[in-house]
């Protein structure tokens, strides 16, 4: 499949709806350009496989296995022990049909009060990015694909879509952004930046990478950001 040559067809109603979805968990079809609908599941530290008319909890999940969690798997200090459950849990989305594993989640533990923390591997972005990119590997090696989540400054359960977590640009790179270049499957550090009362969508991106405001603007729009102005966007 030639991603590049599909995507050069593809109308731009088509790209909305690939990241739209359909049904619970499954992505929208394109039909005409062999693109078929890929199912998902919830992870991160394990499978929760729900039909589609489930309701986004914790009851009602096919069997699947309770891994370790990554704060666990952190203490090892070991990467084959990420790269050996990535390989696991590939295999058991296999069984189920699954293409796509939300997981791992690779936020850095900001404060210990925060609800998701066992979700997530350490403090520290060295051994995240090495304990990420080891589970990454293992889920791949099965042929199912990852969607890291949790990128950046998820810091609180409670409000947690509309909560504000503050940090400077050099925290943002040097901490929270140093974990995601160690993978290569991680292109934008997304998070959530209150500026003058809208909340709004504000990519930090590596320093290898650029982006045009035209380009960014229309990420703003298809997030349903209408009222914005230039100097709030944060593009390097």
């Amino acid at each position: 499949m030639d991603v590049k040559e599909i995507l050069s067809k593809l109308t731009d109603e088509e790209k909305a709806a690939l990241v739209a979805g359909t049904n619970f968990m499954y992505t929208n079809p394109v039909p005409r350009l062999g693109i078929p609908s890929l199912r998902m599941s919830d992870g991160p530290h394990g499978l929760r496989v729900q039909g589609e008319n489930a309701d986004n909890g914790v009851t009602g999940s096919d069997p699947a296995t309770a891994f370790p969690t990554a704060a666990t798997v952190a203490c090892g200090w070991r990467e084959e022990n990420a790269r050996k459950i990535g390989e696991a849990i590939g295999k058991e989305a296999r069984h189920y049909g699954i293409g796509i594993v939300l997981g791992p989640g690779t936020n850095i533990k900001r404060d210990p009060r925060a609800g998701r923390n066992f979700e997530y591997y350490s403090e520290d972005p060295l051994l995240t990015g090495k304990c990420a990119a080891a589970e990454i590997e293992g889920v791949q090696s099965a042929g199912v694909g990852v969607s890291l989540k949790h990128f950046a400054l998820n810091n609180s359960e409670n409000y947690r879509f509309m909560g504000d977590s503050v940090a400077d640009e050099r925290a943002m790179h040097g901490i929270y952004g140093a974990g995601k270049t160690l993978d290569e499957t991680f292109g934008l550090i997304e998070t959530v930046e209150k500026a003058a009362q809208i909340y709004m969508l504000t990519a930090h991106l590596p320093r290898k990478n650029t982006i045009k405001d035209e380009d960014m603007l229309k990420l703003l729009q298809l997030f349903g950001v209408k009222n914005y102005r230039k100097d709030f966007l944060n593009l390097k």
